[in-house]
């Protein structure tokens, strides 16, 4: 249950930056900020299974959609999690 509850904060997150972008002017439509949020559960999903270079394309893709804010941190997010991951692996050789 906690699992849906973050997807549907995510969600709302997501939702509330892109609106918060229509002011500048962003052209998405209606169908695209869907796929884009979408887009954004499937990359927090593979962030959190430790898959951050697969969590990295979908945010891509995502804010490629719709380019709300919130997807350029959880971008970096992800990120730095690939950055953790290969240094963890680094320090083991």
């Amino acid at each position: 249950m906690r699992s849906a509850a973050r997807t549907v904060a995510l969600l709302l997150a997501v939702s509330a930056l892109t609106l918060a972008g229509a002011p500048w002017g962003l052209a998405t439509t209606p169908d695209e900020q869907v796929h884009a949020v979408e887009l954004a559960i499937a990359g927090r999903a593979a962030a959190a299974a430790g898959r951050f270079v697969d969590a990295v394309d979908a945010f891509e893709a995502a804010y490629a959609l719709d380019p709300a804010p919130a997807l350029i941190w959880l971008r970096a997010s992800a990120e730095a999690g690939e950055g953790a991951r290969l240094r963890d692996a680094a320090q083991l050789e």
